[in-house]
């Protein structure tokens, strides 16, 4: 269960936004991620995202939800693109 330790009749969309989010955003089937879409507004999402940053979920969800949310990546300094680590530069 994706969020195994939330108690469903206690549960509060809410409340539990923010464990919410992150745990759709980075473990969410697609039918998941399509009720986060319809739950919650695409601003309260974006917000969530700017404040965790790149380095708050993994980078795959990171991209994915940053084009879901039409949001900018941030610049890594890199020039090689494609997803290459700086760390490789």
């Amino acid at each position: 269960m994706l969020l195994g330790d939330v108690d469903a009749s206690t549960a509060d969309v809410d409340r539990d936004a923010t464990r919410i989010y992150e745990r759709v955003m980075t473990r969410g089937s697609l039918e998941a991620m399509r009720w986060l879409l319809r739950t919650y507004d695409a601003q309260q999402l974006r917000e969530h995202l700017v404040r965790v940053g790149p380095s708050g979920m993994p980078p795959r969800e990171f991209a994915f939800w940053s084009a879901v949310l039409d949001l900018p990546l941030p610049s890594t300094g890199s020039s090689h693109g494609g997803g290459r680590p700086a760390w490789a530069d």
